[in-house]
């Protein structure tokens, strides 16, 4: 039984064809529709069940992708909607962050198809309100991922991918590689000898770190034109504050070594979404009040939400949905280390509400917050 439904929008036929052949073979658990003439699709689609994703061709005659994507937006508050385009230039970008969830460029493989459809799959079964699913979904301006972005994953999944490919694909975004040499060089991964070598800095950094990295100062410099550059900065600055701080604190808890860097990417990542928050809350007061009323931590599920949604390898969104506030006990665990980070940079700059806060701490986790403090 079918219990997936996406819809395709496309008035190139051969298009849909290949899109047909595909869905035979490979959707199983997908039904699929597919609109050879967008003017009408309302026809098409009906109104039940709705759709769970929404794929429409950017330029078409008569109607653009756009404004069908506007609609689509109203008639079905739930589905993720995706601009499809050969077009990656920077006109296409704006328009698709004004009416999409995301863009798929032409041309895409049946592999990028699967993948993306399975991770759509993914989000329905993320633990979520119908009302925080709303609020996400009617979310505007979610940045488009750079095209390095997409290219690096692709990279990393060949096997026979060396490192000179990886710094060529990251050598296509100046400012992107510029901070990963920054990172290379920097107190985190301990080195005494700086180099200037991309390649070498990504041997450095690791496959998994460098996903996460470039998926972060991609993000970044896709949000610079949604908020002022005070807070763009400030939020910055706060992210990398909060994943060092996490990191040396899961330092002092654990010498596992995938476990403190998973912590570490969590709440890298997890910037994504205090950036979206902070250009909400310039742009739709009101969408960010709704936000912060509906979810304890509006940030984390945005981030989460997203990271799905852009196919991130290793289910981080499990972690960061599970930071909420709640009872800490001693054990060692990512969610507790993210939350409790939060905690603690917020009562930094109050030495005695710090004091009592630390006091309530299982032992093991307030002896790892001194230690990080002095650290910093």
């Amino acid at each position: 039984m079918n219990v997936n439904y996406a819809v395709f929008i496309d008035d190139d036929e051969l298009m849909l064809k290949a899109i047909r052949r595909t869905a035979k073979r490979l959707f199983a658990d997908w039904h699929v529709s597919l609109v050879d003439t967008p003017q009408d699709w309302r026809k098409q689609i009906g109104h039940s069940p709705p759709p769970d994703i929404v794929f429409c061709d950017y330029r078409m005659p008569m109607v653009t992708g756009a404004e069908i994507l506007k609609d689509i937006a109203d008639a079905f508050p739930l589905a993720i909607r995706v601009l499809i385009s050969g077009d990656i230039s920077d006109d296409a970008i704006v328009t698709c962050n004004k009416v999409a969830h995301t863009l798929l460029a032409k041309p895409f493989t049946d592999d990028q198809l699967i993948e993306f459809l399975n991770h759509v799959a993914i989000l329905k079964t993320l633990a979520l309100s119908e009302q925080e699913r709303r609020l996400i979904c009617r979310l505007s301006d979610i940045p488009v991922l750079p095209n390095v972005v997409t290219q690096l994953r692709t990279a990393l999944a060949d096997n026979s991918t060396d490192l000179p490919h990886l710094a060529a694909i990251v050598r296509q975004e100046p400012l992107v590689a510029a901070r990963l040499l920054q990172m290379a060089n920097s107190a985190y991964l301990g080195y005494h000898r700086a180099t200037d070598s991309l390649e070498e800095a990504i041997a450095r950094i690791g496959t998994q770190l460098l996903q996460a990295m470039i998926m972060s100062f991609a993000v970044e410099k896709a949000t610079e034109h949604l908020l002022s550059p005070k807070a763009h900065q400030e939020v910055c600055h706060y992210t990398e504050q909060y994943a060092q701080l996490s990191r040396s604190v899961m330092s002092g808890l654990s010498n596992n070594p995938m476990l403190i860097e998973r912590v570490f990417i969590c709440a890298v990542l997890s910037g994504i979404g205090r950036l979206i928050m902070a250009a909400l809350s310039e742009s739709d007061q009101q969408a960010y009040e709704e936000f912060c009323n509906t979810h304890p931590q509006p940030a984390m599920l945005i981030s989460a939400f997203l990271l799905t949604l852009w196919c991130y390898p290793d289910n981080l969104h499990e972690e960061l949905l599970k930071v909420q506030t709640g009872p800490v006990t001693g054990d060692t665990d990512i969610v507790h280390v993210l939350l409790l980070s939060q905690q603690y940079l917020c009562l930094e700059n109050e030495p005695a509400a710090l004091q009592e806060w630390l006091n309530k701490l299982p032992q093991p986790y307030a002896d790892a917050f001194k230690s990080a403090g002095k650290i910093k």
